[in-house]
């Protein structure tokens, strides 16, 4: 597979930056797909998955248009094959919550509505939610109804076992604190069929969400505490910062030459460093290399 992404949402997902809307298009996306050999939608192979039914029919007119080799399921992936609740704040809430405040507060409130949309989690709520619903009160004095739905969950296994793929070049992860456990899967599933079968079946280049929500859901430390078990099984950390984290394999940072340009494409503002990982990004969103974030 080119690329896997689990946890679409409504924004930022490789099916509306290879063949979406102009306007969908997301530049920080763009960059961990330059590592992707394929870059024509009709040659593209690929998995999207996303447990909310609603965000993945939204995105399946484009996908049957125009990416004839990506597959998009309706799942939730995590550490066992399974069944659970995913709560949500539907498309159907969501325009009723804006109907009930005057027309000229509803462009902030969609705003934050945006937020509850995006934060769609699978058997619990997110970390985030009850913090999101009670600002929305105090500032519009309503409250959008969360609602549960069922959703079958697929370990690692199973998705690779299902769509029959090895790995992937490209992983994204963005489930709302669930990041952890599945790569956690993905780290199990690879580990075993290397040693029983041999196989190159890591993904070349790993992105996941680091704002602390598994933090938050597994405990303090759970999102360095998988970034060192990601190193333990032969990735560099590449680049760090609070909202994405970006990993890549070792043998192919060092051998494939478009995971090598691509990762080089990072130079510290402060002293030019290249090839000098790990690189963080501050809060201010300037890079800058580990030996310049120490000194």
């Amino acid at each position: 597979m080119h690329v896997i992404q689990i946890g679409l949402g409504t924004n930022s997902t490789f099916i509306q930056n290879y063949a979406g809307w102009y306007g969908d298009w997301d530049k920080g996306l763009d960059w961990v797909l330059q590592s992707v050999s394929k870059t024509s939608p009709q040659h593209l192979t690929g998995v999207a998955v996303e447990p909310v039914a609603e965000h993945a029919q939204a995105l399946r007119p484009t996908v049957e248009r125009s990416l004839p080799g990506v597959a998009l399921l309706q799942c939730a992936i995590g550490d066992t094959d399974s069944d659970s609740q995913v709560h949500l704040l539907t498309k159907s809430q969501h325009d009723a919550v804006l109907r009930q405040v005057p027309w000229w507060h509803r462009k902030g409130l969609a705003q934050k509505l945006v937020y509850l949309l995006n934060m769609s989690c699978v058997g619990t709520e997110h970390p985030e939610m009850q913090r999101c619903l009670k600002a929305i009160w105090e500032e519009y004095s309503v409250q959008p109804d969360i609602q549960q739905a069922r959703v079958g969950v697929w370990s690692w296994n199973r998705l690779a076992r299902e769509l029959n793929f090895g790995g992937c070049e490209v992983l994204v992860v963005d489930t709302e604190g669930f990041d952890a456990r599945i790569l956690k899967s993905m780290i199990a599933h690879c580990s075993k069929l290397e040693i029983d079968e041999q196989e190159n079946v890591w993904p070349y280049v790993i992105q996941f969400e680091t704002q602390g929500h598994c933090d938050k859901l597994d405990g303090r430390g759970a999102e360095w505490g998988i970034i060192g078990e990601l190193e333990n099984a032969g990735y560099v950390l590449v680049h760090y910062s609070t909202c994405n984290t970006h990993l890549a394999r070792k043998s192919e940072l060092w051998h494939n030459k478009r995971v090598t340009h691509w990762a080089r494409t990072l130079v510290c503002e402060r002293c030019g460093a290249k090839d000098s990982y790990p690189y963080l990004t501050s809060r201010e969103m300037k890079v800058y290399c580990q030996a310049c974030v120490d000194g």
